[in-house]
């Protein structure tokens, strides 16, 4: 029996291609090098049998780039993988050519490095866990908010200087397009978020904006599947934790994810003793928060007004 026949043999039935995009790269990305390496072959072994050069085998091993469902099958046929796992690995790549709307020209020359990878995660999970020491997250926001952060010179992973009005507009209309995911037809993720109590206190924009915002928070922090918690000062958080961070969870078995969003871009990190170590620190963040009632508490006070 080969390397590939006992991956076969070991699971049950082959699950289907994912709905998302996003998840559908991810399943190529974990499956294509294991079923080459569990047919014996290296990657210039199969470079040299698919008349390919090394670089495009690398590049269909990691998903990247325009994935052609032709091309999967061919080899899969290489490493004798079964009919049918061949068959959803070929529609997990003709759907990872589903246009987004994030990939739009006029987005992508403003969105941060990464930001692909990212938003696709998002619109695909079924749970998120946010955490930001620094500002509302843009899941979160009012348009005046998200417009007042994205006015901000070398914010979100672009170099330093006056940002256009092009680009707020844009970073403002995308901002919007994410957040509709909190009222997905087909269900919205289930939502936990930590802030700190200075995200409270932090002025973009003016008073009102800042009020707005604090009312927004109030509302979605009563809705049902939502967690909002606030770290108050008095509360240290866990040391170690840098800038803000998102865990991404899925209905349809695939691993969960972490995003970091940083100055130079997001990074995105999935392997299991990094997500293990940030699911933890999620958990611990909540604990060591105030509980819901008691922030909601906290914003209305900040506020000055009683939003219920």
């Amino acid at each position: 029996m080969t390397g590939v026949e006992e991956m076969q043999d070991a699971g049950t039935a082959v699950a289907p291609a994912p709905r998302a995009p996003a998840l559908c790269r991810r399943r190529l990305r974990t499956e294509l090098r294991l079923l080459r390496e569990g047919a014996g072959l290296t990657g210039r072994q199969v470079a040299e049998a698919m008349g390919w050069s090394v670089a495009k085998v690398s590049r269909l091993e990691r998903a990247e780039g325009t994935l052609r469902d032709a091309e999967v099958r061919a080899v899969c046929a290489l490493y004798h993988v079964p009919g049918d796992r061949a068959a959803v690995l070929a529609e997990c790549a003709a759907r990872t050519r589903t246009p987004q709307w994030w990939q739009a020209r006029e987005y992508r020359r403003q969105l941060p490095p990464g930001a692909d990878g990212h938003l696709g995660l998002e619109a695909a999970a079924a749970e998120i866990a946010l955490y930001d020491p620094e500002s509302v997250p843009e899941l979160l926001r009012t348009e005046e908010y998200s417009a007042a952060v994205a006015a901000l010179p070398g914010w979100s992973g672009r170099p330093p200087g006056e940002p256009s009005s092009t680009r707020v507009r844009t970073l403002v209309a995308a901002g919007k397009r994410r957040r509709a995911v909190l009222d997905r037809p087909d269900g919205p993720p289930r939502l936990r978020v930590v802030l700190t109590e200075a995200v409270l206190h932090q002025a973009f924009g003016d008073r009102e904006v800042l009020r707005g915002q604090l009312r927004r928070l109030a509302e979605l922090g009563r809705r049902p599947g939502v967690e909002l918690r606030v770290l108050p000062f008095s509360r240290a958080a866990v040391p170690g934790l840098g800038g803000p961070f998102s865990v991404f969870g899925f209905a349809d078995g695939s691993s969960p994810v972490v995003v970091r969003e940083q100055l130079t871009g997001v990074e995105l990190l999935d392997d299991q003793p990094s997500v293990s170590r940030y699911r933890f620190a999620v958990g611990t963040l909540l604990a060591r928060a105030a509980g819901p009632t008691a922030s909601l508490a906290l914003i209305s006070s900040v506020a000055g007004v009683k939003f219920w």
